[in-house]
């Protein structure tokens, strides 16, 4: 039986553009061998299975994929996998395994980071299908052969075919799935669309207890970042707007609805209906009760 080929043995591969981080974590050439097979499994990371030659079939999440030559196939983190070989035309696999972050501590505010955020969210989606490009097993043939090589600028070479790689490969599906990035986005200023994602953020959260660290991990930003977008569009921190939207949710059920106080309380994110009453005196309102009845047309 044939040896997996193992590129970049001993090397730590890791590709930095930007703000976006990718880690190689393993590069396999698996061989074509009549009776390959790979039991159920996932990953935390994400890996790209790239078939040059022969025929075999992979079952992502359950549902079955048959494989031909110059098909390939995405599967990220913890999606269950197992993959086999066709008998009569046994399949050989390139495999890249990777780990695709974005750097916290860069303050990256160019289109870099938003295509990176696109690119993760993508990624990180089940894709229970194959796809067809030979242009990709072609870079396959050339990483493996620079890696058997290793002359002169190979390192470089290297990172610049993976980041070929993965690029092609993410076009071509995101092409072929119809989630291509709108660049007409692109016109309005990045501090504009960061805006509205936190805006955004907070229409759907609302009714949650939201911690800002919860905000950072989501839209990627820190608490710097958050609250002095937040005073440059609405001239408030990201808590202020918070608790001002809250207070109109509650007064429009108030207005329009016969719901008890209690759950308006709950249904506009006050923690009780003691702390709704509380905030309703402080900004010099009323009861939520005199709300109501002053709000009924005479």
């Amino acid at each position: 039986m044939k040896k997996p080929v193992i590129a970049l043995q001993n090397l730590n591969m890791e590709i930095n553009l930007g703000c976006l981080k990718i880690k190689v974590v393993s590069l396999v050439d698996v061989p074509a061998e009549p009776y390959w097979h790979v039991a159920n499994h996932s990953h935390t990371d994400f890996e790209l299975h790239v078939i040059p030659t022969g025929q075999g079939r992979v079952e992502i999440e359950g549902v079955s994929i048959n494989l031909k030559a110059n098909d390939f196939y995405i599967t990220g983190p913890y999606v269950n996998h197992m993959q086999q070989s066709l008998h009569s035309d046994p399949m050989r696999e390139y495999c890249l395994e990777c780990d695709i972050s974005i750097c916290d501590d860069k303050n990256e505010t160019s289109l870099t980071k938003e295509e990176a955020v696109f690119l993760i969210n993508s990624l990180s989606k089940t894709y229970q299908k194959a796809y067809n490009n030979p242009d990709i097993v072609s870079l396959f043939d050339m990483v493996f052969e620079e890696d058997k090589s290793r002359d002169t600028g190979f390192y470089i070479k290297m990172q610049l075919l993976i980041l070929d790689i993965l690029m092609t490969a993410f076009r071509h599906f995101t092409i072929e799935e119809k989630t291509r990035y709108d660049y007409v986005m692109s016109n309005k200023t990045t501090d504009e669309l960061r805006i509205t994602k936190l805006i955004n953020f907070i229409k759907a959260n609302y009714k949650k207890d939201i911690l800002l660290e919860d905000v950072e991990k989501t839209l990627f930003l820190t608490t710097r970042q958050i609250n002095r977008l937040m005073i440059k569009g609405f001239g408030c921190t990201f808590h202020t707007y918070l608790y001002r939207y809250r207070i109109s949710k509650a007064k429009k059920m108030l207005e329009k609805t016969d719901l008890p106080i209690e759950q308006i309380a709950f249904e506009s994110g006050f923690s009780s209906h003691y702390y709704m009453y509380q905030v309703f005196k402080k900004e010099n309102i009323g009861t939520p009760l005199n709300y109501r009845k002053s709000s009924i047309p005479k």
